[in-house]
């Protein structure tokens, strides 16, 4: 048991690699996924996907890396999002992964001494859906619930008589 509590004292002393976790979700013809038993990271072009930094803590000197910035970008950033457990707000300490274009690249994520390195794959951009004669299909805009809109005379609903009816 000393050994193993040793062990631990050890480990802690030596640092681990900094922990992440998203803190936004993709846009809803976007793609943003997390896979972190391999450390991959997927998006697809013109995404940003925001991670939460901690290092027995919020991380407190953070750095982005990426290998190949044509691909993928990597901003340091500070962001207010809901409390988890509560309804509060709490600050952390973030990195953002944009997609530039499709391919594979690296990122390393460095806090201190500690690091941990990341695949970024993007993925070519949704395009919009198209029709089978291959025109793009119309996009079908709500107007907001505090706009109603007038409905012309010629589309209103037929008046209903209350009269009976004669046969």
């Amino acid at each position: 048991m000393k050994k193993l509590i040793l062990l631990c004292g050890f480990a802690m002393l030596a640092g681990c690699d900094p922990w992440i976790s998203p803190v936004t979700a993709p846009p809803p013809a976007g793609i943003a996924e997390f896979n972190s038993v391999d450390d991959l990271i997927r998006v697809s072009e013109g995404v940003a996907y925001a991670f939460e930094c901690s290092d027995n803590g919020p991380c407190s000197s953070l750095v982005a890396e990426v290998g190949e910035p044509q691909i993928a970008l990597g901003y340091i950033a500070h962001l207010t999002v809901p409390e988890r457990w509560s309804s509060g707000t709490r600050h952390v300490t973030a990195f953002v992964v944009v997609g530039q274009k499709a391919g594979k690249t690296q990122l390393v994520v460095r806090n201190g001494s500690n690091a941990r390195k990341f695949t970024v794959e993007v993925l070519p951009a949704i395009q919009p859906s198209t029709t089978p004669t291959g025109s793009v299909a119309p996009v079908v805009r709500m107007a907001p619930a505090t706009e109603p809109s007038p409905v012309p005379a010629s589309s209103a609903p037929p008046a209903v008589s209350s009269a009976p009816r004669v046969q």
